[in-house]
């Protein structure tokens, strides 16, 4: 693909809205996934594998996606993309069983890590280095932000109709908006027509990845920490209900607060990453949040337990955009297929954080739970530390 520096003012923010089109439907069922649960007679544990089987499914369609993306033109895939988190909030909204629901979610997944990782290869090649990571923080921010005003609508919606009506009101039409607006307003780099005719160009993005030292880092230090952070998105919603027995609207207020915390995490890296490098911020961040997550379970009162949960948070959007960055600039000639294994690491990162989460909630609680994401977390600053480069 060619990097042509597009100067126009709507792509950030029309790459900010595709972003922020792919939360909903994970809030929804973070928020709700007691309610969910209760609909199809299964425990919390055994319902959050829905999002286990998403991400799995989301791995192997990300690593096609590494494929399609040399072939295919960026927007037309992260334009498909949105369309299947449209079906799957769809999809969700009548499920008449537990499989109905296991078999639709996974499409939100899919489309998820068909987003992702084009929007990230869109900013590459369509916006000049030094913006690059401010484009990122924003499009990270977008997203905390529907997390802000989402859970407010998610907890409306739900008194109205239940939480089928969170799917149909709240993701269907924000993934359907977010489509039509990406087709409008996104150029579209054009895609090299020797790459795109020849099954060596297909896969030599692969080959290219996978022989740096420094870009293989990144992507397991991706995947080691997100199993954290989507174990966090998917569990700690209901350990404020389950532990401090805290109503969903007191949990809807602690997630404004987490919002703010991860758009103040996000922005500080846009606004620093390039006078302290994004290498430096992705360690700091991944090394002091599992040392606060490591102690934030020990704390029993309540509004102790929300700071230092909030600090948390902060650290974790630190770690969103600079660790993102980092990748992006490892190897712009293989930036798609880089950017969609990127997109795989967090898929499977997320699918083993489920599971291992299921795994420790059941036989060690909540304080197992979060003891085995605060390590995985420290392990994740540890690859970035010792064996990543800052990049091209």
């Amino acid at each position: 693909m060619s990097e042509s520096h597009s100067p126009g003012k709507l792509i950030t923010p029309s790459l900010v809205i595709a972003r922020l089109a792919t939360w909903p439907i994970g809030s929804i069922t973070g928020l709700l996934l007691i309610d969910i649960g209760q609909t199809f007679n299964q425990s919390v544990a055994i319902m959050g594998q829905i999002r286990t089987i998403g991400s799995l499914v989301g791995v192997v369609f990300a690593l096609l996606l590494g494929v399609l993306s040399v072939k295919y033109n960026h927007k037309t895939l992260l334009v498909t993309g949105l369309l299947l988190v449209a079906v799957s909030a769809l999809g969700c909204w009548v499920s008449p069983s537990f499989l109905f629901i296991s078999l639709a979610y996974p499409l939100s997944e899919i489309g998820t890590y068909m987003v992702r990782p084009m929007s990230f290869s869109l900013v590459g090649a369509l916006l000049p280095r030094e913006k690059r990571s401010s484009a990122i923080s924003w499009m990270l921010t977008g997203m905390a932000i529907v997390g802000i005003l989402g859970g407010f609508v998610i907890n409306y919606l739900n008194g109205i109709g239940g939480w089928r009506t969170t799917f149909l009101g709240f993701a269907l039409p924000i993934a359907l908006a977010a489509a039509l607006i990406v087709h409008l307003l996104i150029p579209s780099p054009r895609i090299d027509p020797v790459s795109s005719s020849t099954n060596v160009g297909l896969f030599s993005g692969f080959r290219q990845v996978f022989s740096n030292r420094s870009a293989t880092a990144c992507l397991i230090g991706q995947t080691i920490s997100m199993a954290t952070w989507g174990g966090i998105l998917t569990y700690t919603s209901s350990f404020w209900r389950q532990v401090f027995g805290t109503s969903i609207g007191t949990v809807v207020l602690i997630q404004v607060g987490s919002g703010l915390a991860y758009i103040a995490g996000n922005l500080f890296t846009g606004k620093f990453a390039n006078k302290y490098g994004s290498k430096k911020l992705s360690v700091v961040a991944l090394l002091v949040g599992g040392i606060a997550l490591a102690l934030w379970i020990y704390l029993k009162v309540f509004w102790m337990a929300v700071v230092i949960g909030w600090v948390i948070i902060i650290f974790g959007g630190i770690r969103a955009t600079a660790i993102n960055s980092l990748t992006l600039e490892q190897i712009p000639s293989a930036r798609g297929t880089l950017m969609s294994l990127n997109g795989a690491a967090q898929s499977l990162g997320t699918a083993i954080g489920a599971a291992v989460g299921g795994y420790f909630l059941i036989s060690h609680g909540y304080t197992g739970l979060f003891l085995a994401y605060s390590v995985l977390f420290i392990l994740g600053g540890l690859v970035i530390s010792l064996l990543a480069d800052e990049g091209a």
